[in-house]
């Protein structure tokens, strides 16, 4: 859960009684804000209207004399956390100094999208400026907002299922992945980074002359970009992207104040034998088939790809991407008085790593220093740029010929875990690993799509696996061929052919049939 602000910088004496009646006004007309969430007789998640309770809603106005004492007390109000089950979800503190007034109004996540706040600052002004308002017109049958989720699920019920399995289908090569960014942090406790990514001039007219021959968008570029930096960095060919759909299409929310908006996730999947703008086309074609599907609840996919009691923070909901299309009018006049918007960053990140394209030429890059730490942000946003730049440089040959400048191994090591170091044994390596299963064979020793394995699983496996190599004719010296993607099963493989004291000879599945013919020749 997270708080949605909006803090307003108004020029001039606000009438700030006239300005409270028409916040009250404001909660009382749209029933999303002043509906709690709770759980009915069955125990299942329901809204309930609840009574507006103006001192609960509205901090009183106190004048102030210095406007950054204001501005802190205005900070503070709004990361406030909401109580969903006892507060209502809207609430709003004026605070006057000598020759201005901040307005800062702070919604609960689950109650407002972005064009929500349009409706709510037009109104708000509007109520203010005439005493009842100018009301945005809505559908007329648009259902009531407690019926929403009951009259959605019911209208997009033959359709759901469908959509769902073919999102599950698309997702499947980067669900076997089971690709993990970040290299631990450097913080305890989640807090929130940012940095500026600047996207000069010669790679903006490359993009804009790949828009022209493609007809993509700023957003399906970035998108195809930040995955393809992620593959390249974890080794994977594969990974997913989160990315926000609208349900503004659907005529009946028309008007209507609450959160219509999903996040839908991408698959951004490339071999080496696929040019960027191959993949491209693909990508823009998944963004489009998500807002076609955007009626399909985020949570109900949530629950299929990740299981009950997992953290939700890793498999596929690590990376998002994220564009300003439809923001707040960053000033404006209304009754005389001339207002700004002061930007208010959020105090906990929603993911652990999110671009937000601000502008085609600047990314805000938002990630939890819990996860990702500040070397590795800084060399991460170094990496996009550098695959962005390559990227749209030679849009059209394989992925597999161009050159990302990536550095030796051991730097994308570095990048991956954090460090690099030597360690120095003389047995063989199946010797340190054994003794490692034996010394903590509850520990975890890899993460995959089927959760955790423990070092005495994978040790189970990998014996399970040389025993089975043993009893169709394989014996010590003998070269191994594996063609498997990467994975806990190529570790499995791995292991198992070292313990019978063979040689591990992977194959890229990718690989053309006659390659890998000619390698197992």
């Amino acid at each position: 859960a997270y708080n949605v602000p909006v803090l307003l910088d108004i020029k001039g004496q606000l009438n700030t009684d006239a300005f409270a009646e028409a916040f009250l006004k404001l909660i009382s007309r749209h029933a999303v804000l002043h509906t709690i969430l709770s759980s009915d007789q069955h125990g299942n998640p329901a809204g309930f209207y609840a009574e507006i309770v103006r001192e609960k809603v509205l901090d009183e106005p106190k004048i102030y004399e210095d406007r950054q004492v204001a501005l802190a007390l205005a900070n503070q109000f709004l990361e406030k956390p909401f109580d969903v089950a006892t507060d209502l979800p809207a609430r709003c503190l004026i605070a006057p100094y000598d020759n201005g007034c901040l307005v800062a109004l702070c919604f609960h996540h689950h109650a407002v999208d972005e064009e929500s706040l349009k409706i709510i600052l037009q109104e708000l002004f509007g109520t203010y400026v005439h005493g009842e308002g100018i009301l945005t017109p809505k559908s007329s049958d648009a259902p009531d907002y407690c019926d929403w989720a009951a009259w959605h699920d019911e209208e997009f019920a033959d359709q759901q299922e469908r959509a769902l399995e073919r999102k599950l289908n698309k997702l499947a090569p980067a669900l076997e992945q089971n690709f993990r960014i970040g290299d631990g942090g450097d913080s305890h406790g989640s807090k929130i980074a940012f940095d500026v990514i600047d996207v000069n001039d010669t790679i903006l007219q490359k993009i804009e002359k790949l828009i022209g021959v493609n007809g993509a968008t700023y957003h399906a570029i970035y998108t195809t970009a930040l995955g393809i930096t992620i593959n390249r960095i974890t080794g994977g060919s594969s990974c997913v992207v989160g990315s926000p759909v609208s349900q503004r299409n659907i005529e009946e929310v028309m008007g209507m104040v609450g959160c219509f908006a999903n996040t839908m996730l991408v698959d951004v999947s490339a071999n080496m034998h696929e040019s960027f703008q191959d993949v491209l086309r693909r990508i823009s074609t998944d963004l489009a088939d998500n807002i076609a599907d955007s009626f399909l609840p985020y949570d109900v996919l949530a629950q299929r790809l990740m299981p009950v009691g997992s953290n939700p923070r890793h498999g596929p909901f690590q990376v998002f991407i994220t564009s300003d299309g439809g923001a707040l009018e960053r000033s404006g006049i209304f009754e005389g008085l001339a207002y700004e918007l002061i930007e208010c960053p959020p105090v906990r990140a929603k993911f652990d790593l999110t671009l937000a394209v601000s502008s085609r030429d600047r990314v805000v890059m938002e990630y939890d220093q819990e996860v990702i730490s500040k070397v590795f942000a800084e060399s991460f946003k170094e990496h996009f740029l550098q695959t962005l730049s390559v990227l749209v440089d030679c849009p059209t040959l394989p992925l597999g010929h161009l050159d990302f400048g990536f550095g030796d191994v051991a730097d994308l090591l570095a990048l991956s875990s954090g460090m690099v170091t030597d360690h120095h044994f003389d047995g063989h390596v199946i010797e340190l690993f054994e003794s490692v299963c034996l010394s903590r064979p509850e520990s975890v020793s890899l993460r995959g799509v089927c959760g955790d394995w423990s070092y005495g699983s994978l040790n189970a496996a990998a014996d399970s696996f040389s025993h089975y190599l043993s009893s169709h004719g394989v014996v010590p010296g003998c070269l191994v061929a594996v063609v498997l993607p990467r994975g806990i099963w190529s570790i499995v493989s791995m292991l198992g052919i070292w313990k019978l004291g063979c040689a591990y000879v992977p194959l890229d599945p990718d690989l053309p049939v006659e390659r890998i013919s000619q390698g197992i020749e």
